[in-house]
């Protein structure tokens, strides 16, 4: 049976890192989260990672997809737009080859510097690839995993972006600030670990939460919510991801 780690989350502070408590358990032993039928929901977020063993995964990065699923559960439309971005850019890291997060840092300073247009348009198009690495994984993770890796060889790779001005933009226009606190002290600490997978799992979190790219998740939040549960269901997600393809494009 595959492992599955569960997280019991407790932030201690805005600025302190969030306690966590880890118990392992089968896979068949774990209730799987139920969609309730509303266009997204945590099942939308938290059933997609039951694409890969989270047993592998870091505490930090289990943290993460524990408040994607609170932030999917919110009753407002950006923070559900956030979750489905987020939950895209990071199981797209989760599944694809290496990345060192060049990429996502090219987009978050794009933003930062207010050149909205520019973060819009760079965002949708990694976002429309991150779609095609998670359908590449769904039909055949063995082919996935032995990808050539993703480098785009910039300055700081990663890291190369101000981590506390992109989160400081991306908080001003939290609607569910503690949920989105949470998910800041927990991408802090993926930024400054001396993991790069991790450099690059907080490089995409962050790229998928800033105004332009928040943008273009709820533009396209109908198909792109469709993939995710598609991803969730188990089934072929390839036709959701060509829809949610066609959105992202209209959305710029």
């Amino acid at each position: 049976m595959l492992p599955i780690v569960l997280v019991l989350l407790v932030a201690q502070s805005a600025f302190g890192a969030p306690a966590v408590q880890l118990s392992l358990a089968n896979f068949n032993e774990v209730a799987p989260s139920k969609d309730n039928g509303r266009l997204v929901n945590r099942h939308v977020s938290d059933g997609a990672f039951d694409l890969i063993d989270r047993g592998e995964l870091n505490v930090y990065t289990l943290t993460a997809v524990n408040v994607l699923g609170d932030l999917a559960g919110a009753p407002d439309s950006y923070s559900q737009a956030l979750a489905v971005g987020q939950t895209i850019n990071l199981l797209a890291e989760l599944t694809g080859p290496a990345s060192d997060g060049c990429e996502y840092t090219n987009i978050i300073n794009e933003a930062v510097s207010g050149n909205s247009g520019a973060a819009q348009r760079a965002y949708a198009s990694r976002l429309a690839r991150n779609i095609d690495t998670i359908v590449k994984f769904a039909q055949n993770p063995n082919a996935a995993r032995l990808a050539a890796s993703r480098n785009g060889s910039c300055a700081g790779g990663a890291r190369g972006f101000n981590l506390e001005a992109a989160w400081d933009s991306i908080l001003s226009n939290a609607s569910q600030i503690g949920l989105l606190n949470e998910q800041y002290c927990t991408v802090k600490r993926l930024y400054g670990a001396t993991s790069a997978s991790s450099n690059s799992a907080a490089a995409a979190l962050t790229a998928a939460s800033l105004a332009p790219s928040a943008y273009v998740n709820e533009a396209a939040l109908g198909p792109l919510a469709n993939f995710l549960r598609s991803v969730a269901s188990g089934a072929n997600p390839a036709q959701a991801g060509l829809a949610a393809q066609r959105a992202i494009r209209s959305a710029v």
